[in-house]
């Protein structure tokens, strides 16, 4: 029985992997072909001029219609599905691997083989450690009316998926990256659904005027659909850790390894208070945004970054009042984000008059997506009876933010 593994790439970085890993460059129609790589555009068949808004999905349409392997799956040239302690502290602690140390670490042939012997299907850990939903979460990166398309065409064109999409929506933790493996037939059931449900939802999805980070909005469903897909057919799952290249091979600092560590472990735990918690969540995201070599934070104002950091999230008007820049929530209105930070030193009679601003614009608040304003530290009384009278938002006791603190 033979197995079969496709690597997505987008750029020609390659190194030694076991024999049943196959490279493959997507976007090929759009680049040109790299020699020694299978391309998600060879065939008649495929969707490699796509692969803006499909993402790594193209390379999963080639393994589809292509490969005739008893067990395929995906993967990432910087993910891969992993094995062992080592991978597992690995993950837990947030290290990157270095590219010499991958193939001790991921899975090979005889693993597939023997998990899936019992198992319906092999799946990247559920890992969320972010203090919101999977639904608020998916926000960070699409549109609303996104998420919109795809709930009408699933009750609309599959009513007995609905319940599971919004039992999946309202969960605190998901597979991500859209990386599996399975057997050749469970491969085909899925697929056959998945293409044709985002066939559909592509229909709904004006997609033309989107930066590049929301035009991935396929990819992003996709994550989404694996999982709804996996719980209503009641596959058997086996999780494996997530293994993560480090693709400059710098190597992370003790400390940083260590603040990682000790927000992972305690977000799972529970332990320790909140405001402490905090903190390492403002290590951690630190820790990512200076390995991120493209983030444009370093040489903006923190007031500049806040705005901008909005802006990507699709947000046209951007309005934060505050005396400082604390930790914020988004709120979508027909694609306008409004921000509000509050603390005990914000002007309590600007906040209200761009709320009722807000209210009285000829566009609405979209159902469903309430101002949420968080605060940090204790509100003086005048605050709390204005917030009280005006009683269309909901207010959260929490130092958390969505996803940076720029405080």
């Amino acid at each position: 029985m033979s197995t079969a593994l496709f690597v997505a790439t987008h750029k020609p970085v390659r190194f030694n992997l076991p024999p049943e890993y196959h490279w493959v460059q997507v976007n090929a129609a759009r680049n040109g072909c790299w020699e020694g790589y299978l391309h998600d555009s060879d065939g008649e068949d495929n969707i490699s001029e796509k692969n803006p808004s499909y993402c790594e999905l193209t390379a999963l349409y080639l393994l589809w219609k292509t490969s005739q392997a008893d067990f395929a799956g995906l993967c990432h040239y910087r993910r891969f599905l992993g094995k062992g302690c080592l991978a597992d502290l690995a993950e837990v602690t947030g290290t990157y691997i270095k590219k010499r140390h991958i193939q001790a670490l991921i899975l090979e042939e005889k693993d597939i083989k023997r998990d899936l012997q019992s198992r319906d299907i092999i799946l990247a850990r559920h890992y969320f450690p972010y203090p919101v939903n999977v639904y608020e979460n998916l926000l960070r990166f699409v549109y609303p009316a996104d998420i919109e398309a795809l709930v009408r065409t699933i009750r609309q064109d599959f009513p007995e998926y609905t319940e599971t999409l919004q039992q999946v929506l309202m969960s605190s933790n998901i597979s991500y990256c859209n990386m599996f493996i399975t057997r050749r037939e469970t491969l085909d059931r899925y697929c056959s659904w998945l293409f044709d449900v985002l066939g559909r939802v592509e229909k709904q999805v004006d997609i033309s005027a989107y930066d590049a980070q929301h035009a991935r909005v396929f990819g992003y469903l996709a994550e989404i659909l694996l999982n709804v897909y996996v719980r209503h057919q009641g596959l058997s799952v086996k999780e494996v850790p997530t293994i993560t290249l480090d693709e400059d091979d710098t190597p992370l600092s003790l400390q940083r390894r260590t603040i990682v560590s000790c927000y992972l472990l305690t977000t799972a735990l529970g332990i320790a208070p909140e405001r402490w918690r905090s903190r390492l969540w403002d290590s951690r995201v630190d820790h990512y945004r200076c390995r991120d070599h493209s983030a444009g934070y370093a040489s903006s104002s923190p007031g500049k970054r806040l705005v901008n950091y909005f802006k990507t999230l699709g947000g046209k008007d951007v309005c934060v009042i505050g005396s400082q820049p604390l930790h914020i929530q988004s709120v979508f209105v027909n694609n306008t984000v409004h921000a509000f930070c509050v603390d005990e030193t914000t002007d309590t009679a600007a906040l209200f008059r761009e709320i009722d601003r807000i209210r009285t614009t000829p566009r609405p608040f979209a159902a469903g997506h309430p101002v949420r304003i968080y605060k940090n530290g204790v509100l003086p009384d005048t605050m709390n009876q204005a917030i009280l009278h005006h009683g269309f938002f909901f207010i959260e006791n929490t130092p958390w933010g969505y996803y940076c603190s720029l405080s």
